[in-house]
């Protein structure tokens, strides 16, 4: 029997990796789409709604609803809303990793004049503070930006890693490009997970309670740095991405993960 997945979702084409991967999901589940960017007040109340598990795979003000909404109604989830809400506020999330034991940069929200108040120095790095806002990252050589966002001091690092947690997976990409100026998101080369790695995967998932979830990692003089954690990931660069996402879902569909290794060569990538 195909376990029912609720997805929040759209396969438009803006992230073709994920695209395969539930292209891929389509090949062994019946899974309802949900466009993450609209409300669903009623689609959780449907006293007939059966589902095995609600998965939000695209970070929305409204996919974290729908996640709450899920979680409310006892729909299995990969991640809990409290986390996932938690990492969504890019600052309230670094601040809480810091007093945990965590090493992150120094971080500021506000505008240009109250950070600075507050001990920022330029040059330094300013973003959104919430996820759902947006990727609008800047190295800001002179620090001057209008109105209030999220800033961390600047740390000229030697490289910079991303790792994914992935249940009980892990997996590394080091991305090209050296400066936070010219840093390519999208172009790396997996690595081979470190215990270190591992290690700060495990750690970050205790905090949070998150189960998928994805860590930009600077290294500078060994030392390691958590300057974001991201509960949507995108596992670019990442050889078995498709693989270990549907096992994933697999998993917590409620499939014997044993089977899945069967199954799997079955799917067309």
């Amino acid at each position: 029997m195909r376990p029912k997945l609720v997805v929040s979702y759209n396969k438009d084409g803006k992230e073709p990796l994920k695209d395969r991967i539930f292209s891929n999901v389509d090949s062994w589940a019946d899974v309802h789409y949900l466009d993450p960017e609209t409300e669903h007040p009623n689609f959780f109340e449907d006293k007939d709604l059966s589902c095995d598990l609600y998965h939000m795979a695209r970070t929305r003000d409204h996919s974290l609803t729908d996640l709450y909404r899920a979680e409310k109604k006892g729909i299995k989830t990969i991640n809990p809303y409290k986390g996932a809400k938690l990492v969504d506020d890019r600052f309230e999330s670094i601040k809480v990793l810091e007093n945990y034991g965590v090493k992150v940069p120094k971080s500021f929200f506000g505008s240009y004049e109250e950070v600075l108040e507050d001990g920022a120095k330029p040059p330094f790095v300013t973003k959104p503070r919430y996820e759902g806002e947006g990727h609008g990252i800047l190295f800001s050589e002179k620090g001057f930006f209008e109105g209030k966002l999220m800033v961390q001091e600047f740390i000229d690092y030697d490289s910079c890693i991303k790792l994914y947690g992935i249940g009980d997976d892990v997996r590394a990409v080091k991305l090209s490009g050296l400066k936070a100026i010219d840093r390519d998101y999208n172009g790396g080369s997996q690595i081979e997970v470190e215990d270190y790695m591992a290690d700060m995967v495990e750690q970050v998932s205790e905090i949070t309670g998150l189960k998928l979830f994805e860590l930009d990692v600077l290294e500078k003089d060994s030392e390691f740095y958590v300057v974001d954690v991201n509960s949507m990931i995108g596992l670019q660069n990442v050889s078995d991405a498709v693989e270990v996402y549907n096992k994933l879902l697999w998993e917590y569909s409620g499939l014997n993960v044993g089977e899945f290794k069967e199954f799997f060569p079955k799917i067309v990538f």
